[in-house]
């Protein structure tokens, strides 16, 4: 493939529109991006002990719920959000939620996960002087395909909370792109900008969760999401689940049956309209989460 410093002067078509995007980059750009990932050389927060420790109580089947309501509890931070999550506009109902225990009565051990899990992830990843509303919408993406995630995964009876880590992070190698290319001072035009996210992100994604020592199925998601010839059934899984963000929420479940994103994942005719009901809930998560 052509790079910002070898694109090929008798391009025509898709590549004469590909060579313009990288010759309007600053010169040696995207080699820059390619060396500074593989040094390692984006600035990023450590993955810090709370998230680590909710991070391993969410990813087993069931987590243990006594654990990580503890955990929650011993983070000011993290228990505050979680409860300004439960008393947002998408799951208030009557009075207000003023403790831990009456979020997870009123809520679910499973929502809350979500939300801590989600939290304890979001840091400062999302945060950026001139891209706000780029990461609002990847963050909205990653939630919605976390979500997603999860609810195909019970419907296909496999670890549902390894699905919904895998598809929380699948394009968090976007927020780090970008903080990279802000640290190395290269100012790209949006055209040069899509093009370095579509080419670079997977990798950056990749060498971040190894940084933070995630399971190796993340990594996996992050690098083959986009692959039809991927086996790894958790990839597979979050492959349609990030198809399923794109649906119409206003389409019948009839329509969908027979998709080969659902035959990919052995979901049967009579288990799609199961599942394509909990799109409520998946919405009421979104916005409760959004940025």
């Amino acid at each position: 493939m052509a790079t910002a410093i070898s694109a090929r002067s008798d391009a025509t078509g898709a590549d004469a529109r590909q060579a313009a995007i990288l010759a309007s980059a600053p010169a040696g750009a995207d080699a820059r991006l390619r060396e500074g990932i593989a040094a390692g050389q984006f600035e990023v927060p450590m993955l810090s002990r709370a998230a680590g420790e909710v991070i391993a109580l969410c990813s087993g089947d069931g987590g243990d719920a006594r654990a990580l309501a503890r955990r929650i509890q011993q983070d000011p931070a993290l228990a505050a959000e979680v409860l300004r999550i439960a008393n947002c506009a998408s799951f208030a109902a009557g009075s207000p939620v003023v403790s831990l225990q009456q979020a997870i009565a009123r809520m679910g051990l499973d929502r809350i996960r979500e939300i801590a899990l989600a939290i304890a992830l979001k840091s400062d990843l999302f945060r950026s002087r001139d891209q706000e509303a780029r990461l609002r919408a990847v963050w909205r993406d990653a939630v919605a395909a976390a979500a997603w995630a999860r609810e195909v995964a019970r419907t296909c009876r496999v670890n549902a909370e390894m699905a919904y880590l895998g598809g929380l992070l699948h394009n968090i190698g976007i927020p780090v792109l970008l903080r990279t290319v802000e640290r190395l001072g290269l100012a790209l035009d949006e055209d040069a900008l899509v093009h370095a996210l579509d080419e670079h992100a997977g990798a950056a994604g990749v060498a971040l969760v190894r940084r933070w020592s995630l399971p190796p199925q993340v990594a996996a998601v992050i690098r083959d999401h986009r692959s039809a010839a991927c086996d790894d059934i958790t990839v597979k899984i979050v492959a349609t689940a990030i198809w399923l963000t794109h649906v119409d929420p206003e389409a019948e479940a009839s329509s969908l049956v027979g998709a080969p994103e659902f035959a990919r994942v052995n979901v049967y005719p009579e288990d799609v309209e199961r599942l394509w009901r909990n799109r409520e809930k998946v919405a009421q998560l979104v916005d409760a989460l959004a940025l």
